[in-house]
């Protein structure tokens, strides 16, 4: 996660994406809140996508205020991996009545 972050600070050809300490400046929340083009998500959108609401644009731009940081751990560090049982089959099929009982 935190070299997503780390590229998102250092931007591309609009600029940084993020400027930590800085939500007024950074391209991430001056998107998502409509304030700069291009507006995200756009609307309408082909997956119904809607505006953030005042509480995540909140979340976002305190986020951002403090710093932009993250842990430092991959979300997948805590994930302990294990092989599947000999016994267990994949069911790729599933018959079930217009009222949801299999």
């Amino acid at each position: 996660m935190r070299d997503v972050i780390d590229a998102m600070i250092k931007g591309g050809k609009r600029g940084a994406s993020i400027v930590p300490g800085k939500p007024d400046e950074s391209l991430l929340y001056l998107a998502a809140a409509r304030k700069k083009a291009p507006h995200m998500p756009p609307l309408p959108n082909k997956v119904e996508a809607k505006s953030l609401t005042p509480k995540e644009l909140g979340l976002i731009r305190q986020w951002i205020l403090e710093g932009a940081k993250t842990s430092g751990e991959s979300s997948s560090a805590n994930i302990n991996w294990q092989p599947i049982p000999k016994g267990m089959k994949a069911s790729y099929a599933l018959a079930m009545s217009p009222w949801g009982e299999t």
